[in-house]
Formats: structure tokens, C-alpha cells, sequence
């Protein structure tokens, strides 16, 4: 939710700040899904592949913020010199899923089993 709505804010600082919100909220996830664990809601495979999704994405929001904080020191050090500022292009082609994962990303994507979770 936070992600979204920091992007329809259209200034790379406001999406920056919402972005943080969701990493809080993703981390905070990750942990309580451990905890649930202990608790006998999950068993531990299940809680695992929860947590391998949530840290890949941690790790891809993180490195959205990285982008969005460069695109903020950009946007300030125009302004003091009076230029209008855009945000560059960072891909010099463009880029399969497969490769934007692993080369953008710097990290494979965890190998989720999808299965439906019954709360009966």
C-alpha cells in the first residue's frame, strides 16, 4: 500500500519516504512470520518460503530507494544551479525480466513454492 502510494506522488522524494514505510512493514512481516512459527501457525517450510520472499523484496525495494535517494541529490544540485531536472535513463537497452532480476537486482529470485494456505 505505501509503495503505491509513494509512487503516485510523482516527486522521487515523497516515493522515497513511502518506500521506507513499506521496508519497515516487509522487515516487520518477515519477523512475525517467524514468530508465527513458535506459535504452531506455520511449519517451518511454509515460514521459510515466506521469509525468502520477503527478503528478495527487501532487497528489491532497497535498491529502488538507492535509485530514488541518487535521483533526489540529482534533482537538489540543478536546483541550486538553477537548471530544470529530469530524472536520466539508468538502461542503455532494454531489459528481459530474467536479466533485470539478476543484473539490476544483483540477486536471484527465491525459489517460492506456490500453495494455497488453509485458515479452517
Amino acid at each position: 500500500m505505501n509503495v503505491a502510494e509513494g509512487f503516485r506522488r510523482y516527486v522521487p522524494a515523497e516515493f522515497s519516504r513511502f518506500l521506507g514505510y513499506a521496508l519497515s512493514s516487509m522487515e516487520e512481516a518477515v519477523r512475525r512470520t517467524m514468530d508465527g512459527v513458535d506459535r504452531g501457525y506455520f511449519t517451518e517450510d511454509e515460514a521459510n518460503n515466506c521469509a525468502a520472499l520477503g527478503r528478495y523484496a527487501i532487497r528489491t525495494a532497497g535498491k529502488l530507494n538507492t535509485y530514488l535517494r541518487s535521483c533526489i541529490a540529482e534533482e537538489r544540485a540543478a536546483r541550486k544551479r538553477g537548471e530544470p531536472w529530469r530524472p536520466k535513463s539508468r538502461r542503455t537497452k532494454p531489459a528481459t525480466t530474467e536479466q533485470a532480476t539478476t543484473e539490476h537486482l544483483g540477486a536471484e529470485q527465491p525459489n517460492i513454492e506456490h500453495r494455497t494456505i488453509r485458515t479452517d
